[in-house]
């Protein structure tokens, strides 16, 4: 559920919550995943969504079972975004974008070499105007 499975062919499910958790924890993965939908389901920020004025990057796994792609696909509606994949995202242009990759919930653990590409294209095109004071950017 939290994981994909191909990443849980590749290591073992103890080894998998470990890394998770880094502490011993007695609760099962069925009850983590029932705290995690349950706070996904109480909370619906769907009316806000219109009102973000930043560019933004969804990142979400295709095998993710607790963030579904239609959570996902909330946010686009709400801003007009589109799905792309990381090869585009240079050239992504403004607003909201969803990559999704091969993994399941838990991306940096699962998938940390595609992740570290996805944060590379987007902060080596950003990063201009991030190193620019206020006033360079208004220039």
């Amino acid at each position: 559920l939290l994981f994909s499975e191909a990443y849980l062919s590749r290591v073992s499910m103890n080894h998998a919550i470990e890394e998770l958790t880094a502490v011993h924890n007695p609760m099962t993965m069925e009850g983590r995943a029932a705290i995690c939908r349950g706070t996904m389901a109480h909370r619906d920020l769907r009316e806000h969504l219109a009102k973000l004025k930043t560019q933004t990057v969804i990142v979400q796994g295709r095998y993710d079972l607790l963030v579904r792609p239609e959570h996902a696909e909330a946010y686009l509606a709400a801003q007009g975004g589109k799905s792309i994949n990381i090869a585009d995202l240079p050239q992504r242009g403004h607003g909201v974008s969803l990559v999704r990759i091969d993994a399941g919930h838990h991306l940096l653990i699962e998938a940390p070499e595609t992740m570290r590409r996805i944060l590379e294209a987007v902060i080596d095109e950003d990063l201009p105007s991030l190193l620019l004071s206020n006033q360079e950017q208004a220039d």
